[in-house]
């Protein structure tokens, strides 16, 4: 009987070994895979953009770059802020709105897979260039405004 017990706690001490040994292999594996999807190139450039604001939060920023009138559309970029954003000519993020024109500097992070390239953006420094244009209150309502 006692004999029976050792052959099975072999028998379990076998299996469980088998299974470490093999998730293992596994685990290797799967970090070859990993390895082997790695970054082929990095590339890190400076980028400024100059435009109208047309969002702004306390992480993002959009910002309306170019417009074309004939076809009607805009191009828009969207930048994520951080806290250590550096402002030139306001002190805080509060004082930008809407419509203010702004000059904004970020670092763009190319990394080159063998699937392709992702890009990340991130907003360094803003500098306010000059506020919205405030159009009349009338225009504002849905008013024709008429002068002679």
């Amino acid at each position: 009987m006692i004999t029976q017990i050792i052959k099975k706690i072999s028998r379990i001490n076998l299996i469980v070994s088998l299974i470490i040994i093999l998730s293992l292999f596994c685990f290797i594996e799967i970090c070859q895979a990993e390895k082997d999807k790695g970054i082929i190139k990095t590339t890190t450039l400076d980028k400024t953009v100059q435009g109208e604001i047309s969002w702004i939060g306390k992480d993002y920023i959009a910002i309306i770059y170019q417009k074309d009138e004939k076809k009607g559309k805009e191009y828009e970029i969207l930048l994520p802020i951080d806290a250590d954003i550096q402002l030139l000519h306001k002190s805080n993020l509060d004082q930008l709105s809407v419509g203010d024109t702004v000059r904004v500097q970020f670092e763009e992070l190319t990394e080159e897979y063998k699937e392709g390239a992702r890009k990340e953006r991130k907003a360094k420094v803003i500098s306010f260039v000059k506020p919205a244009v405030k159009k009349p209150e009338s225009l504002e309502s849905g008013e024709v405004l008429i002068s002679y």
